[in-house]
């Protein structure tokens, strides 16, 4: 049974990030599904280092913008978007995807790339696969598409 839980201890760290990336960059705009999105990911990822990225977007007024904006955000990130080194603990990850800002009058697609490390850690109900993210960054979040939406009734 070990030796069954090693073999897929790989898909599973590729899933935390996954699940992770979702949780902090998957947002609608709603202040309370914002916040509960950030205390989960806290329970995948050292809460420090997630609360910093919340506080630093908040103090920017980024949630503001994209609640008052109605601005709804879609992450597309595939298993294999996600490259990590088992070889070594603490597993050093690097994840790439796409980001959509969906607004009434544009979508703009983001590139979002993020490195970090993941350790073991006890699994939890809130935390299954046992992965803990830590020094996590932003290596890449730019603009790659604007494109302008045209309103349904404009479109007939």
């Amino acid at each position: 049974l070990a030796q069954e839980h090693n073999v897929n201890r790989s898909a599973e760290a590729k899933d935390h990030v996954k699940s992770f990336l979702k949780l902090l960059f998957e947002l609608e705009p709603d202040e309370n599904q914002i916040k509960s999105a950030y205390v989960e990911a806290s329970f995948l990822g050292a809460k420090e280092g997630v609360n910093r990225l919340y506080n630093d977007l908040a103090e920017k007024g980024y949630y503001i913008q994209m609640v008052s904006g109605d601005v709804h955000q879609k992450l597309a990130i595939s298993a294999s978007d996600v490259v990590i080194d088992m070889s070594d603990s603490p597993f050093k990850f690097r994840a790439s995807g796409t980001q959509q800002l969906i607004r009434a009058s544009t979508i703009t697609t983001r590139s979002l790339v993020m490195e970090g490390y993941l350790i073991s850690v006890k699994r939890t109900d809130r935390n299954p696969h046992g992965f803990s993210v830590e020094n996590f960054r932003i290596a890449e979040n730019k603009d790659l598409s604007t494109i302008t939406r045209m309103p349904t009734e404009l479109a007939q």
